[in-house]
């Protein structure tokens, strides 16, 4: 049971860290290195043909995306609208890995960072895809593609 200032080990955690080029390699090797030794497991990436989604412009192409003005970048899920300030396609990748069962990968070609809602509720593939569509002109297919995945031994 966690205590004060003891973190609840039973939960998920992911862990996203964004570090300059000329530092990346190092320290990717060193907390790669101290799971290692914490956990008694071998870590190791490795290239897979695995099933994903991928995002893609549907016909009639990209709607209600606005280049973003802002100067800061901001996500939030607020019930069922995610609102984006200044953030790139990825962001909404993001999202939808959440919402189905594979990973979803940017290949609309869309560059920049840009403002935009999502509403979306608890639905299947067919809603989400339907929401995608109608707000944005964007949709989800499947496909499979050779992705990086980090193997656990």
């Amino acid at each position: 049971t966690p205590g004060p200032g003891k973190p609840d080990l039973d939960s998920h955690y992911d862990f996203r860290v964004r570090l300059p080029k000329e530092k990346a390699a190092g320290l990717k090797d060193f907390f790669a290195a101290g799971i290692e030794r914490a956990l008694g497991i071998r870590l190791k990436l490795v290239k897979k043909d695995l099933p994903v989604y991928v995002l893609k412009l549907a016909p009639g192409g990209l709607k209600r995306f606005k280049k973003s003005e802002a100067l800061k970048s901001s996500a939030r899920l607020e019930g069922d609208e995610f609102k984006a300030e200044r953030m790139r396609v990825g962001m909404l990748c993001s999202l939808l890995k959440d919402r189905v069962d594979l990973p979803v990968l940017d290949e609309t070609g869309i560059k920049g960072f840009y403002d935009y809602t999502f509403r979306t509720g608890p639905r299947d593939l067919a809603g989400i895809n339907s929401d995608l569509i109608d707000q944005f002109g964007l949709k989800l297919q499947k496909a499979t593609r050779r992705i990086t995945v980090l193997e656990v031994r």
